[in-house]
């Protein structure tokens, strides 16, 4: 792990960056009901100034060092969220002032609804409790979350408020992304669940078709259904579910696409393992195929060079299934707009829908018994 009990920090909020303190640090398994399914480092902190209402679980993904790097970067935010603010009121007041001139009746309507919802209402304090964002554990408070967590608005008007609950105010407004997973994936989930933390089972890697080819199968599908669209054939056996890929560029698919690679990458180390897992992904970066083969039970070459290939190389469709259970809070944490939020949703309810059509291909049976060294060094 990569921080400790009692260390100071740095830690994203919503969009901004707020100096915290670590009060516990945790391995999650998925097992514990109250950790939701996330995996991974998992930290309980204090934001510094703040009530303890405040205190809350978070990702490794959330946590930066207390350095003077870190720190510029927390002061970057700040000052970027106070010159949008103060445009964004500025903005306001002559947009009201132009429409008081009108009439007095556009005077009047202006001055309603330009008045300010309380920030405490019921509404914004639900949706603050929410707003935790994060690569993974965003919603994954549960029972552990009980000691703590935001039940108030406070954060946005206590110490260090002012444009940092501007920001916060701009986050909440941002369009939130629902993926819906179809129940057959939710079956896949659960049975790989299973397999991993009950049967001490894992997948056999390096996996065929990994993600980086499983991506590729689906981009081939939609270009197959371009054609079919364009020829005025029918694209029924070929259809994933949509049409929503077919009618947009090629190049939009590309980058939806791209994302989900680096996301994936991005994710997979620190929140898409299960804990028994660990130690097959330590094994493949030290060692590659040979010593993943020697953690799950087969004889390995201990001449193995450390593999230096990326996870979307070598792990499939399994773990890429989990990344979509974390992906809306993962771009809760991005600066796409509504729009964009639109057109990405339909496009990951397109590849889902891909998944369930090509479930046999991209699943199958590839899990594979562990020798009882593995799981000793596994902690089982």
């Amino acid at each position: 792990m990569n921080f400790s009990a009692n260390e100071k920090v740095l830690c994203y909020h919503g969009p901004l960056i707020y100096q915290a303190k670590v009060l516990e640090a945790e391995i999650w398994t998925g097992v514990d009901p109250s950790e939701g399914g996330y995996t991974g480092p998992h930290y309980f902190v204090h934001y510094q100034g703040w009530k303890q209402s405040w205190d809350e679980w978070v990702p490794e993904s959330r946590m930066l060092k207390l350095n003077d790097e870190n720190i510029a970067r927390q002061k970057a935010l700040v000052a970027a969220a106070k010159q949008k603010s103060d445009a964004a009121k500025e903005s306001s007041a002559s947009s009201s002032a132009a429409a008081a001139s009108s009439s007095k009746a556009g005077s009047s309507s202006t001055s309603a609804a330009s008045r300010s919802r309380p920030r405490d209402s019921d509404e914004s304090s639900s949706k603050r409790r929410n707003a935790t964002g994060g690569a993974a554990g965003g919603d994954a408070r549960g029972a552990k979350r009980a000691r703590g967590g935001a039940g108030s608005a406070d954060l946005a008007n206590g110490a260090g408020g002012g444009a940092a609950g501007a920001l916060d105010d701009e986050y909440l407004r941002k369009p939130e992304i629902k993926i819906v997973i179809p129940d057959s994936l939710k079956v896949q989930l659960v049975d790989d669940w299973e397999n991993v933390t009950k049967k001490n089972m894992l997948v056999q890697l390096p996996k065929k078709p990994n993600v980086r080819e499983v991506l590729k199968l689906y981009r081939d599908n939609v270009v197959q259904r371009k054609k079919a669209a364009k020829t005025g054939g029918s694209s029924s056996s070929n259809s994933a579910g949509g049409g929503v890929a077919q009618s947009t560029p090629l190049a939009v698919v590309d980058e939806v696409l791209q994302g989900l690679e680096v996301y994936f990458d991005k994710s997979l180390g620190n929140n898409l393992l299960y804990r028994f897992e660990r130690q097959q992904f330590l094994k493949h970066k030290k060692g590659g195929a040979g010593a993943a083969g020697a953690a799950a039970g087969a004889t390995a070459d201990k001449s193995a060079a450390a593999d230096d290939r990326q996870p979307s190389e070598i792990y499939g469709a399994e773990h890429l299934l989990r990344l979509f259970v974390n992906l809306p809070s993962i771009i809760a944490h991005t600066t796409m707009d509504s729009e964009s939020v639109g057109i990405l949703r339909e496009h990951l309810d397109d590849f889902l829908a891909f998944m369930v059509k090509e479930k046999p291909k991209l699943f199958g049976k590839y899990y594979i018994e562990t020798s009882p060294e593995y799981s000793r060094l596994s902690g089982i």
